[in-house]
């Protein structure tokens, strides 16, 4: 359905262009969340080094508590700016769905007929409402700023641990490279899944429309047909199924591996940090409880966007078929004469060598159709012209 390609920023270019249209405010309340958010762990890294310290080498208990004061306070107010600014964001984000999907079923209602009975467009239409269904765009919004936010945190703690080992880092990044490839092949694979799915789930949905329809059911019990569709029902749900416990098993594969590195992590960053501070004595304990905390982050930080980039080259997709499907040209005529302008007595219609077929079908319904006298249309006279689709 979509070719798989890696992560670029262009993809997210399209998102930024639709904010800036319809709500300017929503990309400013984006960025300044993301700052406040990357903030948030700061407070509770750098101040227990200070702390800790403080205690251990007897500083008056004064200084400690000035010092714990502060880091709540600084910690409280980051917290609930940060609050503020993501209710408001919410709201933001809520209203843009809401807009899009608008937009949407505006464009839905101005293609006329010929355009929108194209199956192609109809997917195109499919592919570009989900954009806002099912708070898809709240989420991309969320990986974006989630994104942005992470990268701050993510250079921040490189700047306060590159000063004590360079190797936690590197074990930190060989983790989030081992976390990024399973979770990458996870996401692909739950993708898979559903567009796999689609076809069944679609099939089962019909069926069961027929079994649930008045009219339809006459027809099943008339023709004892009740078992074949029940058949039918359970074998497509059992595809489902069984394709839905190989990618079980997938997932669960994959985070063993993930629990494995994230406890290999921990074990060699106390390993290493601990013989820094007993052995060759180069760290107080303040500092082993900073950059353990630190590390703890910067993990965090690592694997947030990684996970970030992940969804946002996935949900970037549809965001893509969102303004193809928007950039679609009706073939309606344009004018500004109305109806009734035009025509002052009753119109006349006459075919010559008319033929018609459905997109997408290449039998024609009505082909070279001739009737040369003229059909008069009124108010209360309805002719019609049917074939076979």
């Amino acid at each position: 359905m979509f070719k798989k390609k890696s992560f670029d920023f262009q993809q997210i270019l399209p998102l930024f262009k639709l904010i800036l249209k319809y709500d300017k405010s929503l990309l400013f309340f984006m960025f300044v969340d993301a700052i406040f958010s990357a903030l948030s762990p700061f407070p509770m890294i750098i101040f227990p080094k200070f702390i800790i310290d403080g205690f251990m080498n007897r500083k008056s208990y004064r200084h400690v508590l000035y010092l714990s004061v502060a880091m709540i306070l600084i910690s409280m107010f980051i917290s609930i700016i940060e609050m503020i600014l993501s209710r408001h964001l919410g709201f933001l984000k809520q209203r843009m769905e809401f807009t899009i999907n608008a937009e949407i079923g505006k464009k839905c209602m101005e293609i006329d007929y010929f355009v929108w009975n194209n199956p192609e467009t109809q997917d195109m239409a499919d592919h570009a409402a989900r954009v806002s269904n099912s708070n898809n765009l709240v989420s991309l919004l969320e990986n974006v700023k989630g994104l942005f936010s992470n990268i701050i945190i993510f250079v921040g703690v490189i700047a306060i641990v590159i000063t004590t080992n360079a190797i936690l880092l590197w074990v930190s990044l060989l983790v989030l490279v081992v976390h990024s490839v399973i979770s990458s092949r996870n996401r692909k694979s739950q993708r898979q899944y559903m567009e796999d799915a689609q076809p069944y789930l679609r099939r089962i949905d019909y069926m069961s429309y027929i079994s649930w329809d008045t009219e339809q059911r006459k027809d099943i019990v008339a023709y004892s047909a009740a078992d074949f569709f029940r058949a039918k029902i359970d074998a497509f749900c059992q595809s489902i199924l069984t394709y839905f416990k190989s990618q079980q098993k997938r997932e669960l594969k994959g985070s063993l591996l993930i629990l494995v590195a994230n406890n290999l992590f921990t074990f060699l960053a106390y390993t290493i940090l601990g013989y820094q501070i007993v052995v060759l004595g180069t760290i107080t304990v303040g500092s082993f409880s900073m950059y353990l905390n630190a590390l703890n982050t910067f993990n965090s930080a690592s694997k947030g966007i990684a996970t970030s980039i992940i969804d946002i080259a996935s949900q970037s997709k549809y965001l893509s078929k969102f303004v193809e499907f928007m950039d679609l040209k009706s073939t309606f005529r344009t004018g500004t004469k109305v109806l009734s302008e035009v025509v002052e007595a009753a119109p006349e219609i006459s075919f010559e060598n008319v033929s018609f077929k459905y997109p997408g079908q290449e039998t024609y319904a009505l082909k070279n159709i001739n009737i040369n006298d003229y059909i008069q249309c009124s108010a209360n006279f309805l002719s019609a012209f049917y074939g076979t689709q």
